[in-house]
């Protein structure tokens, strides 16, 4: 098994599906995601020195009524960390513009945690009304 596709046994085993995938952005930078369900498209954020797995629980939920995108962001979880980047929420705004832009997601609902919830916010001011709402909680 090659090593990028070990670190997401934890993922699959949680999720009972092989939807984990990475996006390549362009400046060569990996994200890792996952898409699953049907419906209005809706993408979460998570906190600060986590990864998409925190949503675990919620997920399945979600993916009843959403086609649900769970990213780890620049830098966190198993998408690629560059020494050179800076995490700060400027740069990681424009890595989630980017995510949705190349993944081509149509009006989603942006809805994160803590550093996820200001994003979520920053995100929706920044592409207005192609964003359909922002959620934000723990912020």
């Amino acid at each position: 098994m090659h090593a990028l596709e070990r670190h997401s046994d934890y993922t699959r085993r949680w999720l009972g599906l092989d939807a984990v995938d990475y996006v390549l952005l362009g400046t060569a930078e990996r994200i890792r995601y996952i898409k699953v369900g049907a419906g209005p498209n809706l993408v979460l954020m998570h906190t600060v020195r986590t990864q998409l797995d925190l949503f675990q629980f919620v997920i399945p939920l979600l993916a009843e009524h959403f086609t649900v995108y769970a990213l780890d962001l620049p830098g966190f979880g198993w998408s690629d960390i560059r020494v050179d980047a800076i995490p700060d929420e400027p740069t990681l705004r424009a890595k989630v513009k980017e995510f949705v832009a190349t993944l081509r997601i149509e009006r989603p609902t942006l809805v994160g945690e803590s550093i996820g919830a200001t994003l979520a916010l920053s995100v929706a001011a920044d592409v207005g009304t192609n964003v359909e709402r922002a959620v934000a909680f723990n912020t």
